[in-house]
């Protein structure tokens, strides 16, 4: 399927309704997956996770964010669902936002001591470190990297943080957690930010801040990955002409009507502006858009026809303080399999499960100077 082809989609749409009429009582009416043999899932399914560079483009799993200890086998989890990378993140405003008890959106809601957030990195950064050394993983510093761990079965973390106040204001801190290993960085989250606004607050700055500016071109200078996950439909609009590489938007979901004030979903509008820049959104499986795994890959199907095939990836958020309809990586061939039964071909399937993001990950790290 070619993207915007409204012949690939038809095809895409007639082959996803009569694999899904075939296929129904293997899947289940709740659309779970979990656990599901590998024999009874479409035979294609082995060949295109062997041979496929997948990636989830945003997780906290096993405890990144705040865990002293990991959670679990993270490394196992990955090898066991054939899942080549994640990107792994910590959220730099974690120590002062949180959802209020008595329920509404997550919120800053005390002010950071200075030198907190900083510090806060750079002990989730540490944690980072011990995962690779206790686990066999791959640190990915380059796309070479990543396709060298999964030739080699390793599962690879390509360093990630969510929003950019461990800065406080330096941009010289960008050079230095590339140096620590970070190949990825979100531009805002929760916290307001001083480098743009934010979908969950009123906007402050009009999109992007002059010091967000200086931070997408430090991040193209570096060869960073560009996240505009949480910002506002004007800030990607402006990072669109800042930027002199491709971007992510890494975990959203398209709204199904009208956008709600403070919503972490976007308009078809916002999904169009990533593809016509060449980016890729990640399909967010939370659970207050969708109701099970397979609703999820039919929001993942929704994004396509929105942005087209080659701009669409998964952005779990996993362990990120909301539910997730999918939430474990040894069971990514059932996610394979439901996109076989979408229609996809094989191909397609690779691309959305992380071809489209190391095609993005290769256009930042080729504009790397010194």
């Amino acid at each position: 399927m070619t993207s915007g082809s409204d012949g690939g989609l038809t095809r895409r749409r007639l082959l996803g309704g009569a694999a899904a009429a075939l296929g129904a009582w293997s899947l289940g009416g709740c659309g779970g997956i979990h656990g599901r043999r590998l024999e009874d899932l479409d035979p294609r399914v082995p060949a295109l996770l062997a041979t496929a560079t997948s990636v989830d483009f945003h997780s906290h799993a096993a405890g990144a964010s705040n865990a002293r200890v990991p959670r679990f086998d993270l490394a196992d989890h990955m090898r066991r669902g054939h899942l080549s990378a994640v990107c792994l993140c910590h959220s730099a405003d974690g120590p002062v936002i949180h959802r209020p008890a008595s329920g509404g959106r997550i919120r800053q809601y005390r002010d950071p001591a200075p030198g907190e957030l900083h510090a806060h990195t750079e002990r989730r950064l540490a944690f980072m470190d011990a995962l690779v050394a206790q686990h066999g993983m791959t640190r990915v510093l380059t796309p070479d990297d990543l396709e060298m761990a999964r030739a080699a079965g390793r599962p690879a973390l390509i360093g990630n943080i969510e929003g950019c106040q461990f800065m406080e204001g330096h941009l010289e801190r960008v050079a230095e957690v590339y140096e620590r290993g970070i190949r990825h960085l979100q531009l805002v989250h929760y916290m307001p930010s001083d480098l743009g606004d934010q979908q969950t607050e009123d906007p402050r700055w009009g999109g992007l801040s002059p010091l967000g500016t200086d931070v997408v071109r430090e991040c193209n200078r570096l060869g960073i990955v560009v996240d505009v996950a949480h910002g506002t439909f004007t800030l990607v609009q402006q990072v669109a002409a800042v930027t002199s590489v491709p971007f992510v938007l890494s975990h959203t979901s398209l709204a199904r009507g009208p956008l709600t004030s403070y919503t972490r979903l976007i308009s078809t509008e916002h999904a169009r502006l990533m593809a016509q820049v060449g980016g890729v959104i990640g399909v967010w499986p939370n659970g207050s858009s969708f109701v099970d795994a397979r609703d999820w890959v039919r929001g993942i199907a929704r994004m396509v026809d929105a942005a087209g095939v080659d701009h669409v990836g998964i952005g779990t958020d996993m362990e990120g303080g909301v539910s997730e309809v999918w939430d474990d990586y040894a069971d990514l061939p059932a996610v394979a399999d439901l996109l076989l039964r979408q229609g996809f071909s094989p191909a397609e399937v690779g691309q959305l499960l992380g071809g489209n993001y190391v095609r993005v990950f290769r256009a930042a790290a080729a504009t790397r100077r010194a």
